[in-house]
């Protein structure tokens, strides 16, 4: 019988692009237009955590007992990460001071050490920026996440991220308790944010622990599915039995996104959208269903798959794009109609992230293989 071990060690898995599409797409509308039930698109991000967590945890797996498991993972990571981020946060720190007159130097220098989530408690986000913070999220789960991989065996690391995920809860919990009125607490921290980052590297971490034959993990994943949709649902309930008080299904889906959620279900929003999208990725990644194999296929089409390719891209040119033209537009005094608007921001967001890629970050890549596991 095939069992989850055959795929422990694959490098790549058919369809994730696709599903890095969905979630840069999934953002994308929710900035641009952030109305109805698009405003639910924050949960792009959460897919970005989860799925960042599982293809990370993975490779740290692979190579934990490799000599050089450190310096090529953090080279590895280097290489494609800062370029582009750099070039995109050094230009919007400079307009931010020399145009924008900012001076809090605590607040720049937060952007250029990954700490602008942190900063952003006292200060508010600079120009162009705002979103950098899960990338900040991103970069300090990368700092502790390895050590534990490396040091630990497999059934140790196992129960370390468990750990880690209720410890995550509970300060979630914690913090809308004793800080109230605080959402941006619970939701731009990696103390309050990396379950759903845990919950992406749990999966390859039980893949490995326990063999599990691909029926019964496709069965595994069908319940954790079903039960955590169903939570999402409920919460939404919850919350307009409660609060909300509306007919309407998109309002009741918008307000799944709103920050007044961190209430009741609402602190377990993101744990629960973590555990959704980690069943999710699992089918794709480890499952042989029939359903599971088609919707592979239809997430490995090459427009889908081209986009989660230069998603990262997309993710860091969009809101720039965003801010000026929402201050450009306030300037002339011009009206777009906003279906026109999001098409034009999206379509720029791609040919800039597509520029980008071949021009920039493909070259760079290719130093990757000097630093091989």
């Amino acid at each position: 019988m095939q069992n989850s071990a055959l795929v422990t060690n694959k490098d790549y898995y058919q369809g994730l692009d696709g599903i890095r599409a969905f979630a840069v797409i999934s953002v994308m509308l929710f900035h641009f237009y952030p109305q109805g039930i698009l405003t639910i698109g924050w949960a792009g991000v959460d897919l970005f955590f989860v799925l960042s967590g599982f293809l990370i945890t993975n490779i740290l797996i692979k190579n934990k007992d490799k000599e050089n498991y450190f310096s090529s993972f953090y080279m590895r990571r280097v290489i494609r990460i800062f370029p582009i981020y750099y070039l995109v946060v050094i230009p919007m720190l400079l307009l931010n001071i020399v145009l924008i007159h900012i001076r809090d130097w605590g607040n720049i220098g937060s952007y250029i050490v990954y700490l602008q989530n942190f900063a952003a408690l006292r200060s508010e986000y600079l120009f162009g920026l705002a979103h950098t913070w899960s990338l900040a999220i991103e970069e300090q789960f990368y700092l502790f996440f390895p050590l534990i991989i490396r040091v630990f065996s497999i059934k140790n690391s196992f129960r370390i991220t468990i750990l880690l995920i209720i410890l995550a809860i509970a300060i979630r919990f914690y913090s809308a308790i004793a800080f109230p009125g605080t959402p941006y607490l619970q939701s731009t921290l990696i103390f309050t944010r990396m379950d759903s980052l845990l919950l992406g590297g749990l999966l390859p971490l039980f893949i490995k622990l326990y063999n599990i034959s691909f029926k019964r993990l496709n069965l595994v994943f069908n319940v954790l599915l079903l039960l955590s949709g169903l939570l999402i649902v409920l919460s939404i309930a919850n919350y307009n039995i409660t609060t909300l008080k509306t007919d309407s299904v998109s309002e009741m889906f918008a307000a799944y996104g709103n920050p007044n959620l961190n209430t009741g279900y609402g602190h377990l929003k993101y744990t629960i959208l973590a555990v959704f999208f980690m069943a999710l990725i699992g089918k794709i990644a480890y499952t042989t269903s029939p359903l599971a194999t088609k919707f592979v296929k239809f997430l490995s089409n090459k427009p889908l798959a081209y986009i989660g390719k230069i998603s990262y891209g997309i993710y860091l040119y969009h809101w720039v794009i965003q801010e000026f033209f929402t201050l450009g537009l306030q300037k002339v005094n011009l009206e777009i109609p906003a279906f026109l608007l999001v098409c034009i921001k999206i379509t720029l967001s791609i040919v800039i992230a597509a520029l980008s890629w071949n021009l920039i970050e493909k070259p760079i890549l290719k130093l990757k293989d000097r630093y091989k596991y």
